[in-house]
């Protein structure tokens, strides 16, 4: 594969960062955020931004800023590790949320943290700080802690 001009970079690797500066506190960023965010020089950063929106995996809104496009959204959703298990958790989360009009979520664990990837919100109860996509660390946080009390001694010592 071509090299960047930055030594050991790929085209690749600078799209993946590009990608991986969305976050879901940053679900939109302007090129000045994409700039800080991957230390890329701006004309760089504008050509391969521009290059994912033509793709379709970004899209750009009337306010200039980017946010993660459609055809990248239809993509995760193929993830097998997390589609089987949202489909047969799903109406158990249903059954509990109607019984404790509460917040229910689903985690995988990913390293250190647990990634969240299906939710059911409750109106009423306090907020919720995580959303789909979300990564939360396993030592304070509720779905993070049943994680952790069912990982095993390896990985409370690795927390």
């Amino acid at each position: 594969m071509p090299r960047t001009r930055e030594p050991g970079r790929t085209v690749s690797s600078r799209l993946l960062d590009i990608l991986f500066a969305f976050r879901p506190d940053r679900p939109d960023l302007s090129l000045a955020d994409l700039v800080r965010a991957t230390g890329m020089p701006h004309p760089t950063a504008r050509r391969l931004a521009l290059e994912l929106v033509e793709a379709g995996a970004l899209e750009r809104g009337e306010d200039r800023r980017f946010t993660i496009g459609l055809r990248l959204w239809e993509l995760g959703t193929l993830a097998p590790r997390t589609e089987s298990l949202r489909a047969r958790a799903q109406p158990f989360m249903e059954d509990l949320h109607s019984a404790l009009h509460q917040h229910v979520q689903l985690a995988v664990l990913e390293g250190h943290e647990a990634v969240i990837i299906e939710r059911f919100s409750a109106p009423h109860a306090l907020g919720l700080v995580s959303q789909v996509g979300g990564r939360l660390p396993l030592h304070c946080s509720g779905v993070g802690k049943v994680l952790l009390a069912h990982g095993g001694p390896e990985l409370i010592d690795k927390v």
